[in-house]
């Protein structure tokens, strides 16, 4: 719930984005539409690829997974219940998308810039 609060509806929210009610409850709701929810799913790496998903969001995810990594374990969940597994799965997997993008991004945008410096000495290059 943590991880996709403020991009998902059916996660209430407080002013500061903060989930509102990690509850049981809260979860049956958030997965009332089950198909509604794996598309939303389906989509969410898109928000992370955009910066949307935030330091916050993902803090919360980090600290359940750490406490309690069984949880997260889809060989474990799944013999719980196989909607679940997939749940946790996916869960540990955008944390961990999550982190190589903070760190791929800036590197990202280090050779854009270098390329376009390149490009512009390139073409000073080609007046000489």
């Amino acid at each position: 719930m943590w991880l996709i609060a403020g991009h998902y509806e059916a996660v209430e929210v407080d002013k500061k984005m903060k989930l509102k009610k990690p509850t049981w409850a809260g979860c049956c709701k958030m997965m009332g539409n089950p198909k509604k929810f794996q598309d939303f799913l389906g989509e969410f790496p898109k928000l992370v690829d955009a910066g949307k998903v935030t330091k916050l969001n993902v803090k919360f995810a980090k600290k359940y997974l750490k406490e309690t990594p069984e949880i997260f374990d889809p060989v474990w969940m799944g013999t719980k219940n196989t909607a679940a597994a997939g749940v946790a799965d996916f869960v540990a997997n955008i944390v961990l998308y999550w982190s190589v993008i903070q760190e791929v991004e800036p590197k990202r945008k280090l050779v854009a810039d270098s390329e376009r410096k390149l490009s512009v000495a390139n073409a000073k290059l080609e007046k000489v």
